[in-house]
């Protein structure tokens, strides 16, 4: 799947979503020291390996807060390892992204259940090529997304189904568009390059045949995707 890189706006994020952590006397990490022994140029790339996996698994969008604690304790154990610091230093930062990585993972899977639509069609609209496509939309998409599960890791009960509806039609509209631009793009960019150089007055049939025909695969690429997943 694309990797969606967001790491600028998870970190963004960070200062809010540690001032609440600090808190919260209620979060509870398992941070597992890693041996002194270990080198830290490996475990970072096993790390960074974890986070590209995390990444397919949508746990960036899922519990987006711990996430962004992981990745920010990361950039610290790769500043320390810059310079110079000790192994113990950078492996103990090391220690704490995998922490708040593994709990993002496990609020990932708890909340997946009560998103599985929007996941399906999200995932739909990456198989679609629409972060290609439409980066600015899925994006906005997305961000949308991660405020919904960001309060629900800060302790909201429940997703409302109106916020379901929302992002199920977001990321609906996203597929329909990038499925459209994956099918048709490069005969859509042909009829306006041809309507440029004069096609109504040389060929005006075939221009509008060819349009009638797009027009016709946009109508059956709307009504196979558009009606979207039922909300429970």
């Amino acid at each position: 799947m694309q990797r969606i890189h967001k790491d600028g706006l998870f970190l963004l994020g960070s200062l809010i979503f540690s001032l609440y952590l600090s808190g919260c006397s209620s979060e509870k990490l398992n941070v597992v020291k890693i041996p002194d022994s270990t080198d830290p140029t490996a475990e970072m790339t096993r790390l960074r390996n974890s986070f590209a996996q995390s990444r397919v698994n949508q746990v960036d969008v899922l519990a987006p807060g711990h996430f962004s604690e992981s990745l920010k304790a990361l950039k610290e154990a790769q500043d320390l390892r810059s310079e110079d610091k000790s192994n113990q230093d950078v492996l103990s930062k090391i220690s704490l992204s995998y922490a708040y990585l593994n709990r993002a993972k496990e609020l990932a899977d708890s909340t997946r259940n009560s998103l599985k639509e929007v996941i399906a069609v999200r995932d739909e609209a990456m198989e679609a090529q629409a972060p290609q496509f439409f980066k600015k939309s899925f994006q906005t998409a997305d961000e949308k997304l991660m405020d919904t599960t960001l309060a629900v890791e800060k302790g909201r009960p429940e997703i409302s189904s109106e916020d379901r509806s929302e992002l199920i039609k977001l990321y609906t509209r996203l597929r329909i568009d990038g499925t459209r631009q994956t099918a048709m793009g490069e005969s859509l960019k042909v009829i306006e390059q041809a309507k440029k150089e004069g096609a109504e007055k040389w060929a005006p049939k075939t221009l509008e045949s060819t349009e009638q025909e797009a027009s016709r695969l946009q109508t059956m690429i709307h009504h196979n995707i558009g009606s979207g997943p039922r909300i429970n």
